[in-house]
């Protein structure tokens, strides 16, 4: 696993000046708007809560970490946000309220606290 290292000065000066279009664009072209983004969060919650009852102990599957403990909590982390990520994400600390508040109902569901424990005992973060 390659460490990151941030993009050149010039690809950041080019993407935050389109960034404010291509949010515009996105938004619209996707209809995100608050009604849409709740319903979003309801239906992931859900689906959180359903891998969580199918879950058969410290593991998804089975009495060891699998395949499928590494891709749920890799596809997850973006959600809860782990320390141990081991790439740019952004830091809790660093998040807006509203932002904040939503990771917290992420990390609040047992299948959150179920990556965050997946990060914090099986990711190795010495590599970099």
């Amino acid at each position: 696993l390659a460490c990151m290292t941030p993009a050149p000065d010039s690809e950041q000066r080019w993407f935050s000046l389109g960034f404010p279009i291509f949010r515009w664009m996105m938004r619209k072209a996707m209809n995100i708007n608050a009604a849409s983004a709740e319903k979003a969060k309801t239906a992931v919650l859900g689906i959180l809560d359903s891998i969580e009852a199918n879950a058969h102990g410290e593991f998804l599957i089975g009495d060891t970490l699998t395949i499928a403990d590494v891709t749920f909590a890799a596809l997850t982390a973006p959600l809860v946000l782990p320390e141990t990520y081991g790439s740019s994400l952004p830091s809790y600390k660093d998040l807006p309220q509203k932002a904040k508040d939503m990771t917290d109902e992420f990390r609040s569901n047992l299948a959150g606290q179920r990556v965050l424990r997946l990060y914090r005992e099986h990711r190795q973060t010495d590599h970099c």
